[in-house]
């Protein structure tokens, strides 16, 4: 008995190809971006930004996020007071608010409400026309703590704002504390760091205040081409044949718009 023919069909089978590993240098690479970025995130989250990020992240708000913690806000107006002053240029009103409801205590030095504000590099000139920022002397001043680290409020650099109230200063800017060019137009605003406010009552500890960013929004000022006039007086005493000559100057004051 003849048995049929048997057929057999061949059938291949590929294994999938296995996935070609990395080279270790590029591994290392990869890993090393994502440690860093687990790092800089665990960091933010921590302590957040740092002081530079922050105040870039602020800045169409006009104020840093330091500022924001902060019940202050500060403004710039002009001063009724004519610059008749010899070498003064300009002159100016600073307004510092308390926006809280608890008083709060404020270490004068290097602040809008420091009596050398013009001379510290805090208030910022930037011409209208150029965009420059005009330079100035940007007076560094070291200031001495009490011995026992403690301020009181009757120290001439402790300035107390009741909650809900304001103070003003005016400053006088000078020729020699700033480079303004004659006739040209700046704005101008107060920009800087608050270094100790005391929020509440309390002692006045160094090291124990809260800081933070201000900055004003600017206003624009013109400085005017001086038109200098020149007049002579004479005194005279006959009976003691003495004769004096006195010189005076003025200056045509400054334009605020």
């Amino acid at each position: 008995m003849q048995m049929p023919a048997k057929s057999y069909t061949t059938v291949s089978i590929r294994a999938p190809k296995s996935p070609v590993p990395l080279p270790r240098q590029k591994r290392n690479t990869i890993l090393s971006i994502v440690t860093i970025f687990a790092v800089v995130a665990l960091l933010v989250t921590t302590y957040g930004f740092p002081p530079t990020v922050s105040r870039a992240l602020a800045e169409d708000n006009m104020a840093s996020a330091h500022q924001s913690s902060l019940p202050l806000s500060v403004s710039l107006s002009p001063s009724p007071s004519p610059a008749s002053e010899e070498g003064l240029v300009i002159s100016l009103i600073v307004t510092v608010e308390n926006t809280g409801t608890s008083p709060v205590s404020i270490l004068t030095w290097n602040s809008p409400l420091d009596p050398r504000l013009s001379a510290l590099g805090l208030l910022k000139f930037m011409s209208v026309s150029t965009g420059k920022v005009a330079s100035g002397i940007d007076l560094k001043i070291n200031h001495r703590v009490p011995e026992n680290g403690l301020f009181t409020p009757e120290d001439d650099c402790i300035v107390r704002i009741e909650g809900g109230r304001s103070v003003e200063r005016e400053v006088k800017v000078k020729e020699m504390e700033i480079s303004l060019v004659k006739g040209e137009k700046y704005r101008v605003r107060l920009e800087g760091w608050w270094g100790t406010v005391w929020v509440g009552e309390g002692e006045l500890r160094a090291g124990e205040g809260r800081m933070g960013d201000f900055k004003s929004e600017g206003i624009e000022v013109q400085v005017p081409e001086w038109s200098e006039r020149v007049g002579e007086s004479t005194f005279r005493d006959e009976e003691l044949g003495w004769e004096i000559k006195a010189i005076s100057r003025s200056r045509k004051g400054l334009r605020i718009d």
